[in-house]
């Protein structure tokens, strides 16, 4: 159920506690020298060994040897063929971070290496991922005998024979799933191979090309003094698993980077007002990769190319700058795209609830349409596909939710599409104007026949605010870097009474949640909700999702909690989500059975404390749990506040002010029975 306003609220999350055997918890703490906080963390991500969680912690040990990827071996003889022949050879890349990062390292490496070589990365806008016949003839005819991919490359079958057509080789580096039939090539090093016996699906493109230079160097310590920082950026912004040897290689780059960071990372982090010394995965995750992606989403990867390759502090910063503007570019036209999409969404019912939201428009950049998807996602708890029309075709680019795999969604609608490709969580496609409203109606009725499903927030572990202090952060500070697979720990604040809320700096776009239980009062920071957007009341009684760290400010030393959900804390999730299913199923136009409609049908009295909670408490934007909290009903009964709240927006007795609810003033007496919405449910 989606409250009324927008902001980081505006959705509620089902609240998972991950499971835990205390019993060996302790055992770990006990044993391995672990604290508390560890252990249940660790035991809750199935480390528990003294092997394993040695591993875990350890950035010393050696790779693995690369020659065990299928085909490395083949790779590096025929590169050193060419190094020695004095043939050229073009690195092919990606536009992404990952993509450029893993051309900047093996273009940098066979540079150093003597090779006669060049890169080729496409242009995002004008030629999209991978190798094109276009762009294969242009590499041709600038001499070159030899291509090897990075990032991409495992799916160019006709590519593959066309590159063989001109008298040229391929290799190929990937790290994507590959199909039935692998591309003709003297080498395809993919860990995701079939007949890879390697266990490397953890590694990125760059992780890839990494492996490769090791392969080629036999100094598995200098190719990572060189190349580790490049390979973490790319690992962390690619949303690898930040498991096994990627976990390695992101550590060695970390650390790289606070020791001594190239210089085009050096002005990044200047620029984005990062000190090198505290640099971590989740600054690269905010700082350094929307920053690097952006230049390939608007259609210049080569100035995020040049920034990584140069050793030049003067031309780094110019390039930082450029890169910056991008990033700029970027956000002002996601906030375009978006809002322009949420007002098509909000105008619909039957798009605002389906199950899944296929948004479209006019000439909406398509480098930036998959950052709208994701916040679409995270507005309205559903999987959301957003479509940009030009010439009568539209490209799209989709989000998912856990439980919810697009790329089978998309398998089931292929016969509308022209094309498509991705994975479970996230999907690009393309398909002509005209099947648009087919494909909304295919897509939807795919998602009716699979199981309901609603974003999640796992919780690591319930923690007394007693325990939080500066022993808890360096604890969770020791289980960096975080990422996909070891995300940052979550705690659980449970049964928190709020005692005040105060605006967090001079702009108000951030709050401050102070918050008691058993006489502990913590405070916790809120970030991008305004003091007027903030669904609760002092007095209230609330369970908090936060992330733990340490502070530093002058010199002085703090924990630091940052909000990442809030709920009431008297409400049942289970039966939350499914009076929210059964609302959404409503809303968007499916026939009910009689029983349902009767569940979702307020009565009188509830429709009338509704409009009196509203009329007593103008620009509310309180959510229907809260709702029914105040009218005395229960979690299971808000799908019958919500239909109480659009009833009376359909009578013009209460109104939506940019999300806020008011009561219109001096409206005459209606009746009921006279809307849409509550005959719908059978209200007489």
């Amino acid at each position: 159920m989606i409250f009324w306003k927008a902001g980081v609220f505006l959705s509620r999350k089902y609240w998972r506690v991950a499971d835990v055997n205390i019993d060996e918890a302790k055992f770990m703490a006990s044993e391995y020298g672990l604290s508390g906080a560890q252990a249940v963390i660790l035991n809750s991500r199935n480390i528990k060994t003294k092997k394993q969680i040695d591993e875990f912690f350890s950035s010393d040990e050696n790779l693995s040897d690369p020659f065990l990827i299928k085909d490395m071996d083949k790779a590096v003889d025929t590169i050193e063929d060419f190094i020695e022949s004095g043939e050229k050879i073009t690195v092919f890349g990606d536009y992404d971070c990952d993509g450029v990062s893993a051309t900047v390292i093996l273009y940098s490496y066979l540079q150093a290496a003597g090779a006669l070589v060049d890169y080729y990365i496409p242009s995002r806008l004008s030629e999209g991922y991978g190798m094109h016949k276009e762009s294969i003839k242009k590499i041709y005819e600038n001499g070159t005998k030899l291509i090897i991919t990075v990032d991409n490359g495992i799916s160019a079958l006709e590519e593959a024979e066309y590159i063989y057509s001109l008298g040229m080789k391929l290799v190929v580096t990937d790290h994507h799933e590959p199909g039935e039939n692998l591309p003709e090539a003297e080498a395809v090093v993919d860990p995701h191979r079939k007949d890879d016996k390697s266990s490397k699906t953890e590694l990125c493109g760059a992780g890839v090309a990494f492996k490769l230079c090791c392969a080629l160097d036999g100094d598995e310590s200098a190719v990572s003094e060189s190349f580790s920082d490049l390979a973490a950026i790319a690992s962390i912004a690619d949303v690898v698993s930040l498991t096994g040897e990627t976990r390695s290689i992101v550590i060695r780059g970390i650390n790289s980077i606070k020791l001594s960071p190239r210089p085009g990372i050096s002005a990044l982090l200047k620029l984005s007002s990062v000190a090198p010394d505290s640099i971590a995965s989740s600054s690269i995750a905010f700082s350094v990769a929307p920053r690097v992606n952006a230049a390939g989403r608007l259609g210049d990867a080569d100035t995020a190319f040049k920034l990584l390759y140069t050793d030049d502090p003067e031309e780094a910063m110019s390039l930082a700058q450029k890169l910056c503007g991008f990033n700029d570019e970027r956000k002002s036209e996601e906030h375009r795209i978006f809002t322009e999409a949420v007002s098509e969404i909000e105008s619909d019912y039957k798009l605002k609830y389906a199950d899944v939201i296929v948004a479209s428009g006019t000439n909406w950049h398509t480098g930036v349409i998959g950052i709208v998807a994701a916040r679409l996602v995270e507005k309205y708890s559903r999987p959301c596909i957003v479509l940009s029309s030009e010439d009568g075709v539209s490209k799209g680019s989709g989000r998912s939710i856990g439980g919810f795999s697009l790329f089978d969604a998309l398998s089931y609608c292929a016969p509308v599409l022209e094309k498509f490709g991705g994975h479970k969580l996230a999907a690009g496609l393309t398909i002509k104007d005209s099947e648009i409203e087919n494909f909304r109606n295919k897509i939807n009725e795919y998602a009716s026949k699979v199981p309901d499903v609603f974003p999640e927030i796992d919780i690591d572990m319930k923690i007394n605010p007693a325990s939080v202090n500066l022993n808890l952060c360096d604890a969770v500070k020791a289980l960096e870097p975080f990422g996909q697979d070891n995300p940052d720990p979550v705690f659980g604040l449970y049964n928190m009474k709020i005692t005040d809320v105060k605006p967090l700096g001079s702009s108000g776009k951030h709050i401050k949640i102070f918050a008691e239980k058993k006489g502990v009062t913590v405070s916790c920071l809120c970030f991008n909700v305004p003091l007027s957007d903030f669904p609760y009341d002092i007095g209230d009684t609330v369970d908090i999702a936060v992330n733990i760290s340490k502070n530093e400010y002058m010199g002085n030393e703090s924990a630091q909690m940052i909000v990442r959900a809030v709920k009431l804390a008297s409400f049942d999730d289970e039966k939350y989500f499914e009076s929210e299913s059964l609302y959404r199923k409503f809303r968007s136009g499916k026939e009910l059975a009689v029983e349902e409609k009767a569940i979702l049908r307020p009565t009188r009295k509830a429709v009338a404390d509704v409009y009196k909670y509203i009329r007593a408490h103008k620009n509310t934007c309180k959510s229907p749990e809260f709702l029914a909290l105040e009218t005395g009903l229960s979690s299971y009964e808000t799908g019958m506040i919500s239909s109480a709240v659009d009833a009376l927006t359909e009578l013009g007795l209460i109104e939506n002010h940019s999300g806020k609810l008011s009561a219109v003033e001096n409206v005459a007496k209606k009746n009921l029975a006279s809307s849409s919405i509550l005959k719908a449910l059978g209200y007489k």
